[in-house]
């Protein structure tokens, strides 16, 4: 799955030749984002608390995914589903290398996001690459987008700690 910049708030997931998403945020340096599906469903990406340390993934007003950022530098990730509910955790793995990494609680890889800077345009775009048991799942293109916005948040983060 490839991840194009294609202005600096909105980013075009695509699957092949096929358009799977879009994750648009509502301005430049926002954490409020909206995912849009071909098929005109739209998801929000919600911060719930004050210190930016949860959100939710909602759907109509319904909370689909929960994440939490932990003081350790993972975030959980628990699907707000009330029948079968997974639980993910996501972080940054190399030091010098670009990668991060959506894992289940057995410590399996199941997504890996590599970022790679644009000087024309002066953009970022992401490959992914999601693991056969998480295609299987039906939320996986969700989970694909959470990932990115992670990342975005992550690198972001990095980054101001770089300037200060």
């Amino acid at each position: 799955m490839q991840v194009i910049s294609e202005n600096p708030s909105t980013l075009v997931f695509s699957q092949g030749e096929h358009e799977t998403a879009r994750l648009v945020y509502k301005n430049r340096f926002s954490g409020k984002a909206a995912i849009h599906f071909p098929d005109g469903r739209i998801c929000e990406v919600v911060l719930t608390d004050f210190w930016r340390s949860v959100s939710e993934i909602r759907e109509n007003g319904k909370a689909i995914l929960v994440f939490r950022r932990k003081w350790t530098g993972k975030t959980m990730i628990e699907t707000a589903d009330t029948g079968s509910r997974y639980t993910y955790f996501f972080r940054q793995k190399g030091f010098f290398t670009h990668r991060y990494v959506l894992y289940d609680k057995d410590d399996r890889e199941l997504a890996v996001a590599r970022s790679e800077f644009h000087w024309k345009g002066f953009r970022y775009s992401f490959s992914l690459h999601l693991s056969d048991s998480i295609r299987r799942r039906e939320n996986h293109v969700i989970l694909a987008v959470l990932l990115v916005y992670l990342t975005k948040r992550a690198m972001s983060q990095h980054q101001a700690a770089v300037v200060a």
